[in-house]
C-alpha cells in the first residue's frame, strides 16, 4: 500500500455558500501500480439469501477480458451490505484500500451504507459509469484519473493530483490540468481563490499561487454541473391549477408558474416557485 500522496490544497477567499462536490479528470493516473484499488458494483440478482459470488465471478470475467489488472477487489453491493455491517469492518475496509471505485448506478446506496467516514478520505469514493456492452476499460482508466475535490466548513479543501513515485513530468501535468479547470469550475471562479499549495504526508507545504486581492472581488459562488446528453425539461399546462404552467427537470425537480392577473401597463405578471425538488444537494458525482 503506497503512503505518501501529493496534496493540493486550496485556500479561497470567501467560503463557498454552495454545498457538493466537484469532479476532476486529470491526464495521468493519481494511483501507482502498487496501490490496493476496489470496485464497488450492482448485484447481479436482488435478494436478501442471494450469495453474492456469481457477481464477483461475473465482474471479475469482464475486467479479465477488458484487460483492466489494476482491480485488486470486487466487492458487491450485497457483500457490502452484509459483511461490512459493523463501525470497525468498514474502517479496515477503509485502511485497506487506497482507491475506491463506485458504480454510479449504486453510489447513493454505497454512501449510505459506508457513512461519513469515507468522505473524510477525498480519495475515496470515486463515481464511475459501467456497462456490460461498452468499453469498460476506458471507464476504469477515467476513474484512475479522477480527482474529487469536497468542501470543507473552512477555508482550506485538498485535492489529491498524484504520489510520490509517478514521473515529475505527469504530476507538473495534472497540476496544470487542475488550474486550467479551476478557473471555470471553482465556486466564484479564480478570482475566489486565495493560495495554492503542494504538499506531501509529512513535508510542510510548497506554496504555488499567492494572491492579497481584496474578497470583494468575488461574484457570484455557484457549482456548474454538466448535464447529460439526454437531459429534457418538460413543460406544459397544470389543469388542476387555473393560469399556471409546471417544468418539471429530470432531476425531480418541479418549478411552478403562476400567472397573475395584468399589471397597470398591461403586462402579464408571473411568480415562479419550486414545488417539489427529489435532487440530493451533496452528490458524489458532482460534474462529469
Amino acid at each position: 500500500m503506497f503512503r505518501e500522496v501529493d496534496d493540493y490544497k486550496i485556500r479561497c477567499l470567501k467560503i463557498p455558500s454552495c454545498k457538493g462536490n466537484i469532479k476532476f479528470t486529470l491526464p495521468h493516473s493519481t494511483v501507482p501500480s502498487t496501490g490496493e484499488i476496489c470496485l464497488i458494483t450492482p448485484d447481479l440478482k436482488k435478494g436478501k439469501k442471494i450469495d453474492h459470488e456469481p457477481t464477483i465471478d461475473h465482474w471479475q470475467e469482464l475486467l479479465k477480458e477488458a484487460g483492466v489488472k489494476e482491480i485488486k477487489t470486487v466487492l458487491p453491493l450485497r457483500q457490502l451490505k452484509v459483511e461490512y455491517d459493523q463501525f470497525e469492518l468498514k474502517r479496515r475496509l477503509l485502511t485497506q484500500h487506497d482507491f475506491i471505485m463506485v458504480d454510479t448506478r449504486i453510489l447513493n446506496h454505497a454512501s449510505h451504507l459506508l457513512g461519513k467516514m469515507f468522505f473524510k478520505k477525498h480519495n475515496m469514493l470515486i463515481p464511475i459509469k459501467l456497462n456490460e456492452k461498452r468499453n469498460i476499460k476506458q471507464s476504469i482508466d477515467i476513474g484512475l484519473r479522477t480527482a474529487m475535490l469536497r468542501f470543507n466548513e473552512g477555508h482550506i479543501s485538498t485535492i489529491l493530483v498524484g504520489h510520490s513515485n509517478m514521473p515529475l513530468k505527469d504530476l507538473q501535468e495534472n497540476i496544470v490540468s487542475l488550474i486550467n479547470q479551476f478557473k471555470t469550475r471553482y465556486p466564484g471562479g479564480e478570482a475566489n481563490i486565495r493560495a495554492i499549495n503542494l504538499k506531501l504526508p509529512l513535508s510542510l507545504s510548497l506554496p504555488l499561487y499567492l494572491t492579497l486581492r481584496s474578497s470583494n472581488t468575488v461574484g457570484h459562488q455557484k457549482l456548474t454541473h454538466q448535464k447529460p446528453k439526454n437531459f429534457t425539461v418538460l413543460e406544459g399546462e397544470l389543469s388542476t391549477i387555473p393560469d399556471s404552467t409546471v417544468t418539471v427537470a429530470p432531476d425531480g425537480t418541479v418549478h411552478l408558474k403562476r400567472h397573475k392577473n395584468k399589471s397597470e401597463k398591461g403586462n402579464t405578471v408571473e411568480e415562479e416557485e419550486v414545488i417539489e425538488s427529489d435532487k440530493e444537494s451533496g452528490s458524489t458525482s458532482g460534474g462529469d
